[in-house]
């Protein structure tokens, strides 16, 4: 992972969940089982209801002239994935303890 972002995207269920938009470093290929290691990661280190339900990988977050991250931008992003579900889903294994 060269750099992480996450925010909130809208369920069904929850009402909110989180999405993690991850750019990978150059030359690193990205699947269904990279998402899972970052999802296991993040659900070992973080409460549960931290851990990113949806892992998305995108080229570049948006960022602004200074480097800080649009937030507003990353929202909309997150829920464009999301709705044409270019995210891998891990809400099912995503449990309380």
């Amino acid at each position: 992972v060269r750099i992480c972002a996450v925010a909130p995207v809208s369920d069904e269920l929850r009402g909110e969940e989180v999405m993690a938009c991850v750019v990978v470093k150059e030359g690193v290929r990205w699947d269904r089982d990279s998402a899972s290691a970052i999802f296991e990661t993040a659900r070992e280190a973080l409460a549960y209801f931290k851990a990113p339900a949806y892992v998305a990988f995108v080229n570049e977050l948006p960022l602004t002239a200074s480097e800080k991250l649009r937030r507003d931008t990353l929202r909309k992003l997150c829920g464009d994935l999301r709705q044409r579900q270019e995210a891998f889903d891990f809400r099912s294994l995503k449990r309380p303890p």
